[in-house]
């Protein structure tokens, strides 16, 4: 069994370092059936895009950012049917999508913030996953 709280905490804190986001790092990583941290990236301007001031600017930065979820996928082109994924935020429903038709079969993340701009993305994210068979596990403090 993992400790996925500290293995949550270490992503985190790898997410702080690689992200230019200045105001929310988010990091997510695949876990192989037996364990292994397969691969991880962060949320990110696509490749060939300056990592400039847009970043400080909101509208320009989700019109151009990858989330860590979908960057993690696009980045690790192996079967990952029946893995896990592990990520710093609450997943959105666009990731969502992404995860379930790519097979992840379990997501572990901390809760999503009541009264957040994305609550309703986070909500219909968890009914997609509770559709879709997906084991959904929030870790709390």
């Amino acid at each position: 069994m993992h400790d996925w709280h500290t293995a949550l905490t270490s992503l985190q804190q790898y997410a702080d370092i690689q992200s230019h986001d200045p105001h929310c790092r988010v990091g997510s990583a695949l876990i192989s059936p037996c364990g292994l941290i397969a691969h991880r990236d962060v949320n990110q301007f696509p490749r060939g895009i300056a990592n400039d001031e847009r970043w400080h600017d909101v509208d320009a930065k989700l019109d151009l950012v990858i989330h860590a979820e979908q960057a993690v996928l696009h980045g690790y082109l192996h079967d990952v049917s029946g893995w896990t994924m592990l990520i710093t935020k609450c997943p959105c429903h666009h990731c969502a999508q992404a995860m379930i038709q790519r097979g992840i079969s379990r997501v572990i993340c901390p809760p999503y913030r009541v009264g957040s701009k994305w609550e309703r993305s986070h909500r219909l994210a968890q009914e997609m996953f509770r559709e879709a068979g997906v084991n959904y596990t929030e870790l709390t403090q």
